[in-house]
């Protein structure tokens, strides 16, 4: 039962969350798993353990190597 409790724990979005991971979800609110998927200008949503805002895209990279921020 503790095993069993544990992988629930593990795989609970909000645990990932805690660690520092964001959720980030299109204008209507599904689930974004891409870059391709998004726009400039779209507005998103991010929800954080603590809370959750809505932003403006301003640009879009697709590049995974591309490290600035």
């Amino acid at each position: 039962v503790d095993l069993a409790g544990a992988k629930v724990t593990a795989s609970d979005p909000r645990t990932l969350l805690s660690r520092g991971y964001v959720l980030v979800t299109g204008a209507d609110g599904t689930l974004l798993k891409s870059a391709a998927n998004v726009r400039k200008g779209d507005c998103i949503g991010l929800r954080f353990a603590d809370g959750s805002l809505r932003a403006a895209v301003e640009e879009v990279r697709t590049d995974l190597n591309d490290n600035t921020a």
